[in-house]
């Protein structure tokens, strides 16, 4: 049966260095592991918004380079316009309490079809709000 903790704000730190994941509680390192599971360098996934009827395009973009890609809708009927946020930032980006050198950009891309191609930035991540008309 698995076991709830209830910790204080601030208790709970994890750092993750490349593969290499750190878990600290109460500012001591208690466990981590390092993750050497394969990974892709490009990923994408569309789901349904139950609330607003909406398709939503995720892709990770762990490359170097722009990704130009064909996105599939399975044969929907779509709005032409999406909204998009995006978050983009080189492989060795901080992002802490204090700074903010990853923020999201808002953006509408018009191009949208059952069938399409998109370009997602090097080393992102991407959403994509497309109405089901």
């Amino acid at each position: 049966m698995p076991v709830l903790s209830v910790l204080r704000p601030g208790d709970v730190d994890i750092k993750v260095r490349g593969r290499q994941v750190s878990l600290f509680l109460d500012g001591e390192e208690w466990s981590g592991f390092t993750d050497d599971k394969p990974v892709e360098p490009f990923r994408q996934v569309v789901t349904r918004d139950d609330r607003t009827g909406e398709l939503i395009l995720k892709a990770v973009n762990d490359q170097s380079t722009a990704a130009r890609t064909a996105i599939d809708l399975g044969g929907g009927d779509v709005a032409p316009r999406a909204g998009v946020t995006k978050l983009a930032a080189g492989p060795d980006a901080v992002k802490t309490e204090t700074d903010t050198l990853v923020a999201p950009k808002r953006s509408t891309f018009t191009g949208v079809a059952d069938r399409f191609t998109y370009t997602f930035p090097a080393n992102s991540v991407t959403f994509m709000r497309i109405e089901e008309r």
